[in-house]
Formats: structure tokens, sequence, C-alpha cells
């Protein structure tokens, strides 16, 4: 004899398994991230990084998410030999990957804030 099985989960096990966040500003959507963000930068500093947040958290939660989903959708493939098969191993990726790259160190500066000084306007390093 077989133990009955439970009941079905509830309503949620009908919805989708992940919201859709498109449009949305990650900054402002996060109000831990804001309380995070005062309690390591001083009030001064973080005056100033906030409207960056805001534009960053727009764009993430924008264009970046669609450029993801595109990325996403055509991973990097490796391009093993050339057009007159000489060795050349090189990982090709999509332009959504190159995209992302060019707001995240180009737009952003991320990868430069601490290395060089005038980043984003920003003094120092």
């Amino acid at each position: 004899m077989r133990p009955e099985l439970p009941p079905p989960p509830g309503p949620f096990a009908a919805q989708d398994g992940m919201p859709t966040t498109r449009g949305l500003n990650f900054y402002i959507a996060d109000p831990n991230l804001e309380f995070v963000c005062s309690t390591v930068m001083e009030p001064d500093v973080l005056a100033r990084a906030r409207p960056l947040l805001v534009v960053l958290g727009a764009v993430a939660g924008d264009e970046l998410d669609a450029l993801a989903a595109e990325a996403d959708r055509h991973p990097p493939t490796l391009r093993a030999y050339d057009e007159r098969g000489r060795r050349v191993d090189e990982v090709v990726f999509h332009p959504a990957y190159r995209a992302m790259e060019r707001l995240a160190f180009e737009r952003f500066g991320l990868a430069a804030m601490s290395h060089r000084e005038g980043v984003l306007g920003w003094p120092g390093r």
C-alpha cells in the first residue's frame, strides 16, 4: 500500500520562478544597499556617490539586464582554427559581452576607480 501524497503546493507554484526586473532601478529598490552605503561611507562621500549609484542602478535594471539576457542566449565559443586551418584557440564573444564590458569599464570605470585618479570626476584613488 502506497502512502498518500501530500496536497499540491499552494498558489505560488503556478507563478514563474523569477519575476521580471526589467526597468527596475536596483539601487533605489534596495533599501538595504542604501543603509550599507551609509554605514561604510562618510556622508559627503555618499552624497557624491549617490547620483552615480542611482544611474548605475537604472542601467543594471534596463540596459545591462537586456545585454545579459542576450549574452546568455549566445555564450562564448572556442574558435580552435582559423579559415586556413591554423591553430588560433580564440574565445569568441557575442557583441553583448563587449557592450557589458564598455558599460562597466568605460562608462562607470568600475575596475579603474581604485587604480587611477579622476575616474568619473572622483578625486583621489
